[in-house]
């Protein structure tokens, strides 16, 4: 199961249908606001979260250090626009296994995911 973080619902929204589109075996699942993707991390079991790194403030930051502690094993994707050298540092010091910029191409993101998908099961199901 992968987790769309975000707080833009028409880019939440538009990843999400992408990510159908690119992994059709896999459940998504998304989230508008930290207590509701902090309650789908404890309640579901997730393989991946991409977070939208636009939240106020640095409170991306402590969603991802919440997420990590809810679900160890599920793999977090920052996805932002912010391409400045601490944010990424940040982010990957968060738990973050993999850090994408939106300038980049979809594939990009895509490619994360896979990867990241294909290293937990080992069976090619990452679509």
């Amino acid at each position: 199961m992968i987790l769309v973080i975000g707080d833009h619902e028409v880019v939440r929204k538009a990843l999400r249908e992408r990510l159908e589109l690119a992994f059709p075996a896999w459940p998504i699942i998304e989230a508008a606001d930290e207590a509701t993707a902090l309650a789908l991390a404890r309640d579901q079991r997730l393989q991946a979260s991409i977070i939208d790194l636009g939240w106020p403030a640095r409170g991306w930051l402590e969603l991802a250090r919440h997420l990590k502690a809810a679900r160890p094993e599920a793999q977090l994707v920052v996805w932002t626009m912010h391409d400045g050298e601490h944010y990424r540092l940040d982010a990957m010091a968060a738990g973050a296994t993999a850090y994408v910029l939106k300038q980049e191409t979809e594939d990009k993101l895509l490619a994360e995911l896979r990867t990241i998908l294909l290293a937990q099961n080992g069976d090619g199901a990452a679509g």
